[in-house]
């Protein structure tokens, strides 16, 4: 994920085109594409093992909410579970917490 992560940041700004072959598809690279988007990028193929980077001179700000970690979330998740506890997670999409939200329920979690 860290080697796509900086393929894309590395060529937002170069001249031409970039496709990164084998791209990670974890929830963290769509948003950072999306941020970077938001700023005046042209990102492409978002969630696909190719992403398209056309290059541009400059970008500018933006106002961008950054949604919560998925890896955290699971966790608290576990851990509250674990305890016995309540919790209510806000900021994460549960599609993304598939895997996770179904073990939890299969272990008691409600």
């Amino acid at each position: 994920m860290g080697a796509t992560e900086q393929a894309v940041l590395g060529s937002v700004l170069a001249k031409e085109v970039t496709v990164i072959h084998g791209a990670a598809m974890e929830p963290e690279i769509d948003q950072l594409c999306r941020f970077l988007n938001n700023m005046g990028a042209v990102i492409c193929g978002m969630g696909t093992e190719h992403i398209m980077v056309q290059g541009v001179e400059q970008l500018h700000d933006s106002s961008f909410s950054v949604e919560g970690d998925r890896i955290v979330a699971g966790t608290y998740g576990a851990a509250v579970m674990a305890a016995l506890g309540t919790v209510t997670l806000k900021g994460v999409r549960p599609f993304e917490l598939k895997v996770p939200l179904e073990m939890l329920a299969g272990a008691g979690a409600r």
